[in-house]
């Protein structure tokens, strides 16, 4: 029996150990734990067996803009995943999403879908900025895309998150493949007076954000006007 097929039948022993048979929970337990001696395996191990990744190009070759990290995570966190991004020459800068079952790709599609319409509004926001300098419009745009998130934010704020045993079984999943990350803290502007106007139109059209369609066949996602 080689490490995959032992760790599958050790997670449907663990399984069998849950049951409210006394009998039958101790037999599976006992076996699960010999299992796991004869292939040197800890539960730790386990449980980031749970957990898969799926990844997604953020279109930037280096760090990308706060707005954008920010998508990436409101689509994580709304599905029950974390992220993690991962540089590369000929990747680029990439988004993994990271959670169990269904998780990831939920993240991943709605990431598509979000990003593909928030830099669409973006980009016919600044057009219209046309009296003000490029830094002013670069300002103006991230402060339109940032209102754009919360909006959409709170659209998927209600969706099912993680509960503690997937959180811990992503944990020990980012320990294993990556024990070096490093956190780096997210940070918005302060919203300039002057662009309250930027906010509100980034808001109002983040209201109208349509992510409709369902993964796998299965219609799991809905949100927009």
């Amino acid at each position: 029996m080689d490490k995959e097929t032992a760790l599958d039948k050790i997670k449907k022993l663990l399984s069998l150990a849950k049951s409210d048979n006394t009998n039958e929970a101790e037999a599976a337990l006992r076996q699960a734990r010999k299992l796991m001696d004869m292939h040197q395996l800890d539960i730790t191990e386990i449980q980031a067996s749970e957990v898969h990744e799926e990844q997604i190009p953020s279109v930037a070759s280096k760090m990308p803009p706060t707005w954008m990290i920010r998508l990436a995570q409101t689509c994580a966190s709304a599905f029950g995943c974390e992220i993690v991004g991962t540089q590369s020459f000929f990747e680029g800068y990439t988004f993994k999403f990271i959670g169990v079952d269904i998780a990831p790709d939920l993240s991943k599609y709605a990431y598509e879908v979000l990003a593909r319409q928030l830099q669409k509004a973006r980009k016919e926001f600044v057009a219209k900025q046309t009296r003000c300098k490029l830094a002013t419009k670069r300002r103006r745009g991230e402060e339109f895309a940032n209102a754009w998130i919360d909006a959409v934010a709170n659209k998927v704020s209600d969706f099912a998150g993680a509960d503690e045993q997937q959180l811990t079984a992503i944990k020990a999943y980012k320990a294993k493949h990556y024990p070096n990350l490093n956190s780096v803290p997210v940070k918005r502007r302060t919203t300039h007076g002057r662009d309250i106007n930027a906010y509100q139109q980034g808001y109002e059209a983040g209201q109208t954000a349509q992510l409709n369609r369902g993964v796998s066949g299965q219609e799991q996602l809905a949100i927009g006007g």
